[in-house]
């Protein structure tokens, strides 16, 4: 199973997969913080490389004020990714 964790911004949302994934699966993960005063920063990671290009962010201004911020990434899972991390959201 692929691990993912977002980090530093609370509340926030990451959606997986919900069973384990065989290696050369492709497999998409979703990163959403909420409540963020300014935007999150979504960055995404394999082990502790900065994956490249970056998928596309979403920023929504809340009535509230405050941001969410969705990033949303397609990979392959491999056997070296078994319950590592993959992203994490800052604010900026």
């Amino acid at each position: 199973m692929i691990g993912n964790a977002c980090k530093f911004v609370q509340p926030l949302n990451v959606r997986g997969p919900t069973t384990p994934v065989v290696a050369g699966e492709m497999v998409s993960l979703t990163c959403t913080v909420e409540g963020a005063r300014p935007a999150a920063n979504i960055t995404w990671y394999n082990r502790s490389e900065v994956i490249g290009p970056q998928p596309l962010t979403a920023m929504d201004l809340m009535s509230d004020g405050t941001y969410r911020t969705a990033s949303s990434l397609v990979l392959v899972a491999s056997r070296y990714d078994h319950k590592k991390e993959n992203s994490f959201a800052r604010n900026q």
